[in-house]
């Protein structure tokens, strides 16, 4: 299985320790489209019918269930974040499909004190 990370799992970040084991596959850009709020960390929400939410840029890991769940607890799922499958497309390899991990909810009160990221080159990046 795959997993495609966006923020603090990516390299030459901490989180990154927890897919040592893993094999990187490449960067990627996902095909659905998101907003990206950050504050020490990124937090993205889904939507596909706004002219505002872009693609995320990150990595491709291929992990197995052992990673997957230490993924899951660094993640705090399925309290704090969702896991969803989402078609990634990978510059070097082709089009995987990805476990990505979205948060359940972000609260509006929430999204108004955080940093809306701005697009770079038609696509979110942290």
């Amino acid at each position: 299985m795959y997993v495609f990370v966006y923020g603090t799992l990516k390299k030459h970040y901490l989180g990154n320790l927890y897919l040592e084991d893993a094999t990187f596959i490449g960067e990627g850009a996902t095909y659905d489209r998101f907003h990206m709020y950050e504050s020490v960390f990124p937090m993205i929400e889904e939507d596909n019918s706004s002219d505002d939410a872009f693609p995320i840029l990150g990595e491709i890991y291929k992990i197995d269930a052992d990673i997957l769940a230490i993924l899951d607890e660094y993640e705090a799922y399925p309290q704090l974040y969702s896991r969803k499958v989402v078609m990634v497309s990978c510059d070097d390899s082709g089009d995987y499909d990805c476990l990505i991990y979205i948060p359940n909810k972000i609260p509006d009160d929430l999204k108004q004190e955080l940093y809306r990221s701005e697009p770079i080159d038609g696509c979110y990046q942290w």
